[in-house]
């Protein structure tokens, strides 16, 4: 792909959430171009929506890709199980994506719309072990709107997602928290494109680098930001290696946290904790 051009998409799933995703794109111009939609159902398969073919079977990927090429796919099947989207997952990944991203489980879709703020890349946790449990969206983060709101360790899997849907609620201020700037401008420039498209267009996002192992840099930088919530999710998750690592691992998670935990206590209202249970199982877990 020439690197002038937008990512050409295919987007799997021709039902109403593969239907929304499209429109929004096209409307708001963001992520690239829809060149096609991928489906199993007979009756769609051939047709057309909004201009846009409807290919298929799905296991035809490789030769569909030949005639339509695209580079990067958006699995929109809400209610897909955990089995059928590693399925669906390998299959993309063989047939050359260079990008995969997917919707999440149908009770999280906010109003029971399909927004693009809702796409994330797949993780490998999305294809493994038990299937999350399902939480009402809408309802959970209506308490945010108006909010000052920092996520510790937003560049990461689970930091980054929950600022997308941080953006999505409105919040007044969105602080970024993390100590890899790469990963901080990643997540801050997704944010920003869509905003660009419509989302959370009021919130103020303020990316900021920096360390929770630095007790007074934490102590300072709550004083300077005032936010009312924080989101702590900044740790390192990979429990053999942080095993192997134990003195890393406990200075990050356990000593990070604490600074982070006793500069909260005096500044901030609300502050909520991420953590794996296979992290409380692990030596990780039992420092806390």
């Amino acid at each position: 792909m020439n690197q002038l051009e937008a990512p050409r998409i295919y987007i799997v799933g021709a039902g109403f959430a593969g239907r929304s995703i499209a429109e929004e794109i096209r409307a708001k111009g963001v992520l690239g171009t829809v060149v096609a939609f991928l489906d199993d159902e007979p009756g769609k398969i051939g047709s057309k929506i909004h201009g846009v073919p409807v290919l298929g079977p799905i296991s035809d990927v490789v030769r569909l890709l030949s005639r339509t090429p695209a580079d990067e796919a958006i699995i929109a099947i809400p209610s897909a199980s955990r089995e059928r989207l590693r399925e669906l997952y390998f299959l993309l990944k063989q047939a050359g994506f260079a990008k995969i991203r997917i919707l999440p489980d149908i009770a999280q879709i906010v109003e029971g719309m399909a927004h693009l703020v809702q796409t994330r890349d797949i993780d490998p946790q999305d294809l493994l072990g038990r299937s999350p449990v399902a939480v009402g969206l809408k309802k959970s983060l209506a308490w945010l709107r108006g909010k000052r709101v920092i996520v510790t360790g937003a560049g990461g899997s689970i930091g980054s997602e929950l600022s997308r849907q941080l953006l999505s609620a409105g919040v007044e201020r969105l602080y970024l928290l993390g100590h890899g700037e790469n990963s901080i401008y990643q997540i801050d420039r997704e944010l920003r494109i869509l905003q660009a498209g419509g989302v959370g267009e009021s919130t103020a996002i303020v990316p900021v680098i920096g360390e929770l192992k630095d007790r007074d840099y934490v102590s300072f930088i709550l004083k300077r930001l005032r936010a009312n919530v924080i989101f702590h999710t900044a740790a390192y998750k990979h429990v053999p290696m942080m095993e192997a690592n134990t003195v890393a691992a406990i200075e990050n998670n356990v000593f990070g946290t604490l600074n982070l935990a006793e500069a909260a206590r005096l500044r901030v209202p609300k502050t909520l904790f991420s953590m794996a249970a296979t992290v409380l199982a692990s030596i990780i877990g039992t420092c806390l």
